[in-house]
């Protein structure tokens, strides 16, 4: 797989999508509590160690196989899952 299609389809890997999710929900703690510096560390170190992480170690073969749809609702599962 080339260098471009990683960095296209490791976007939709559960560790990754996982990763993003979490860092947001934490980083809004800090920043309500008004902590600038530990709420731009948490939003933006963990996805880019997870991306690099995904890129270089995650089979991204499988994604590359599914269609749109089966896209769509595999996003629209995790974000269901999130909220629960």
């Amino acid at each position: 797989m080339m260098p471009e299609e990683k960095a296209l389809y490791h976007q939709i890997h559960p560790a990754k999508l996982a990763t993003d999710i979490s860092a947001e929900f934490v980083s809004s703690y800090f920043f309500w509590k008004r902590r600038l510096l530990a709420g731009l560390l948490v939003l933006f170190v963990p996805p880019l160690v997870a991306s690099t992480l995904v890129m270089r170690l995650a089979d991204l073969e499988q994604y590359k196989q599914f269609s749109l749809w089966e896209i769509y609702l595999f996003l629209i599962k995790v974000v269901y899952f999130a909220d629960s």
